[in-house]
C-alpha cells in the first residue's frame, strides 16, 4: 500500500453510494499523486438495510447454510465496491481521456471487515489523510477535510474501533476462487475483495498457468505468472490482511475443489454458474461435501450511461493495446494530478462542507462479472464454451 489515505464514513450503502460519495472521489483523485487507498465505513448490520429484492440468482445461492439476511449483505457490498470502483474508473479516465479501457489505481477496503489492527493502521499514519462523513444520500457531506498531523493518531486508533465484523457471520470458512488475473482491473478487484470478505479462515485462489493459456488472445502481452501472483497477493493483503492465502498455478479445469474437502464455498458468476454443477456431482462421487455457490452478478446499474465503459473491463483489451496501440498502453497508468500537499483551496478537500452538490453523478450501464469455472472476470471476447478454470 502506498499513497495517500481517504475514509468515506456512512451509515447505509445507500448513504455511500450518492452523489457526494463521486465528488468526493473526483476531489481524491484531483489532489493525489500516487496510487489512493480507500477506507469505507459501514456496519455490517446495515448491509442489508436496502429493502430490495436480491437478483434470480440468489435464489438458490447459498441454499444450504445462508439466510436471506446474510446474502444480502453479500449482494450489497459487491455492489457497493462495483459502484466505488466504477466511479473512480470514470473520473480516472476523464483525467486522461486517452485510456481505452476501464481502469484506475485505488483500492478499497471495507473497513469493518478489514480486520485492520490499530497498529496496523497507526503504521499508516505517514501518510496523508483526508475523510468525509456521509449521514444520508441526500444531505451531502458534512465533513470533508484533511486530517492534520496532530490528529491522526487518534483519527486512526477511532477507525480501528470496529474492523472485525465478520460477513455471512463465519459461515464460509475457506471459499476458492479462480482465474487468469492478466492486468488487474477492476473486475479483478472486486471478485478478490469479495472472496477475502467472505473468508474468515483461508483463501483458496487458483491463477492460470499452461495450459489453459494457450488460447488466450494477444498472449504475447500476457503478463508471466509471477507477476500476476505478486499483484494478486499484494491486492489481497490490503484488502483483508492475516488470511490464510493459499495462491498457485492452475493447471486444469479443477485444481483443488474436487480434491480438497475443505474448500465449502465457490464463488462464481452468473455466466458460470452452469460449470459448478460438475464440480459438485465429482465432489459428490468422492463422497465430499457439496460447496456452497456465492454468485457476483451485478458491477453497477447506474442507468443511462455518461460514459463509454461498456465492455472494457478486460485484460484482453489491455493486452489488445499494447500491441496496437503503445501509445495508449503507456498511457493507462499515467494521468495529470496535482501535488497530494496541495494547499487548499486548489481543488483540494477543506474544513468546509461542499457546496457544489449539484454536479450529476457519473451514471453507467450494466456491467456483469464474469467469474467462476473459467476466465473469473473475463472479457466479451475471451469467453470459452466450456470451462476453462477452477481453483
Amino acid at each position: 500500500m502506498s499513497g495517500p489515505l481517504l475514509f468515506l464514513f456512512g451509515k447505509t450503502p445507500r448513504a455511500l453510494m450518492s452523489q457526494q460519495v463521486s465528488l468526493a472521489l473526483k476531489d481524491a483523485l484531483d489532489i493525489c499523486q500516487s496510487g489512493l487507498t480507500v477506507f469505507f465505513s459501514v456496519p455490517k448490520a446495515n448491509l442489508n438495510h436496502q429493502s430490495e429484492d436480491l437478483p434470480q440468482i440468489f435464489s438458490s445461492a447459498g441454499k444450504n447454510i445462508f439466510n436471506e439476511e446474510e446474502k444480502k449483505e453479500w449482494y450489497n457490498l459487491s455492489k457497493l465496491l462495483s459502484f466505488f470502483y466504477i466511479q473512480s474508473s470514470i473520473h480516472t479516465n476523464a483525467l486522461n481521456p486517452a485510456n481505452s479501457v476501464v481502469s484506475t489505481n485505488l483500492d478499497f477496503v471495507w473497513l469493518e471487515g478489514s480486520f485492520y489492527s490499530t497498529t496496523m493502521l497507526l503504521k499508516l499514519a505517514s501518510r496523508n489523510i483526508y475523510t468525509a462523513q456521509i449521514d444520508d444520500e441526500s444531505s451531502g457531506i458534512s465533513v470533508f477535510r484533511k486530517i492534520e498531523e496532530q490528529e491522526k493518531a487518534s483519527f486512526l486508533e477511532s477507525a480501528a474501533l470496529n474492523t472485525n465484523q465478520q460477513l455471512l457471520n463465519g459461515k464460509c470458512q475457506h471459499p476458492a476462487v479462480g482465474g487468469t488475473f492478466d492486468h488487474l482491473h477492476i473486475g479483478h478487484k472486486i471478485l478478490l475483495s469479495m472472496t477475502a470478505y467472505s473468508s474468515c479462515r483461508k483463501v483458496t485462489c487458483g491463477i492460470s498457468d499452461e495450459p489453459l493459456l494457450k488460447n488466450k488472445k494477444f498472449k504475447e502481452q500476457l503478463q508471466s505468472f509471477e507477476t500476476r501472483l505478486s499483484n494478486v497477493r499484494n491486492f489481497l493483503n490490503i484488502i483483508r490482511p492475516g488470511l490464510d492465502y493459499n495462491l498457485f498455478p492452475l493447471a486444469d479445469p479443477f485444481g483443488p475443489i474436487i480434491t480438497d474437502g475443505d474448500i465449502d464455498t465457490l464463488i462464481v458468476s452468473k455466466e458460470t454458474l452452469t460449470g459448478v454443477d460438475k464440480a459438485n456431482e465429482i465432489r459428490a462421487d468422492k463422497s465430499m461435501k457439496e460447496m456452497e455457490i456465492l454468485p457476483i452478478e451485478l458491477v453497477y446499474d447506474g442507468g443511462d450511461s455518461t460514459s463509454s465503459v461498456t465492455d472494457k473491463i478486460s485484460s484482453t483489451e489491455i493486452r489488445r493495446l499494447s500491441v496496437q496501440h503503445p501509445i495508449k498502453q503507456f498511457l493507462l497508468n499515467q494521468r495529470p494530478r496535482h501535488s497530494d500537499n496541495q494547499p487548499a483551496g486548489q481543488k483540494a478537500p477543506s474544513g468546509t462542507p461542499r457546496s457544489d452538490i449539484d454536479r450529476p453523478i457519473p451514471s453507467v450501464k450494466q456491467h456483469r462479472v464474469n467469474s467462476g469455472l473459467g476466465e473469473y472476470i473475463h472479457t466479451h471476447d475471451e469467453k470459452h464454451s466450456t470451462p476453462e478454470c477452477s481453483p
